[in-house]
């Protein structure tokens, strides 16, 4: 399906560190285990190596309740009839498929410092790719057709404190949420920060209907391949497509990721900007 690029704040060299693509479906009734190693047979040729993790919870945004608040850790029994989830990996792992029972993923993730991030349009057209492959192998197998309920969209961004801000006490040169003047009648050193925020998307400030939620996050961490800090920014929109097909889906990911890209855009400075290259 062809797209037609919105006009959205852009960057050169945006700190994305990973884009996930997911969509969430009703349970396959008989879906098992052999059927994840009967479908990456098929798509072996483009991702050869595998993985395999326990499953993810289903989840679900509601309107017109108080979001629930973040679960803990859970424990369960896994019975007989289990069925994981599956990783299906390039070469170089930065691009994976995940399949469950009631999901499939995309994901594309920085793993060296010189991967490049492919761009948004890319990301989607190998989705619909793969998503079409997958689905076509649910009707060869006879097994219930998938019913989409939740899509959800993921940029997980690292920024790198770099030469610009050496610490978080300059933190306010980073989020234009974070205001320095609010400590000027203190002595306090910012040592560490993290914040986060849920917002409704495609409604007004009444509704307690919205086309979806979006959720941000930051957090400090440490880059994997030398130890240097950084604060990583998670930005998700998640919620129901408008419809059961593959376009509606697509539909949702295109408005999902609107709001991550306009929003990352206003919760960061004109500094970061520069730095990252902006050019709309």
């Amino acid at each position: 399906m062809a797209l037609s690029r919105p006009v959205l704040p852009d960057f050169r060299k945006p700190p994305v560190g990973e884009v996930v693509l997911s969509l969430q479906f009703n349970a396959i009734a008989g879906f098992q285990a052999t059927h994840l190693g009967l479908f990456w047979s098929r798509v072996r040729a483009d991702y050869p190596k595998s993985e395999t993790y326990p499953p993810i919870d289903p989840v679900v945004e509601q309107f017109g309740t108080r979001p629930q608040p973040t679960q803990g850790i859970r424990f369960e029994i896994v019975q007989s009839g289990f069925v994981p989830r599956v990783w299906l990996l390039n070469d170089a792992g930065t691009e994976l498929i995940q399949i469950q029972q009631d999901r499939f993923i995309r994901n594309w993730r920085k793993v060296q410092e010189t991967d490049e991030y492919p761009r948004y349009e890319l990301l989607r057209e190998r989705f619909e790719r793969d998503f079409r492959a997958f689905d076509h192998f649910i009707r060869e197998e006879k097994l219930p057709e998938i019913v989409p309920n939740q899509c959800e969209v993921t940029y997980i961004n690292h920024i790198d404190t770099g030469d610009d801000w050496r610490d978080l006490g300059k933190i306010d040169e980073v989020f234009t949420v974070w205001k320095k003047t609010a400590f000027k009648e203190t002595d306090l050193v910012t040592e560490t920060v993290r914040f986060q925020g849920r917002f409704r998307f495609g409604a007004d400030q009444t509704s307690t209907n919205a086309a979806g939620r979006l959720s941000v996050e930051v957090q400090p961490a440490f880059r994997t391949s030398d130890g240097k800090p950084i604060l990583v920014m998670n930005l998700t929109a998640r919620g129901a497509p408008k419809g059961p097909g593959l376009g509606e889906v697509l539909q949702f990911f295109d408005a999902g990721r609107a709001e991550i890209v306009r929003s990352f855009a206003a919760l960061t400075t004109k500094i970061m900007h520069d730095k990252w290259g902006r050019c709309d």
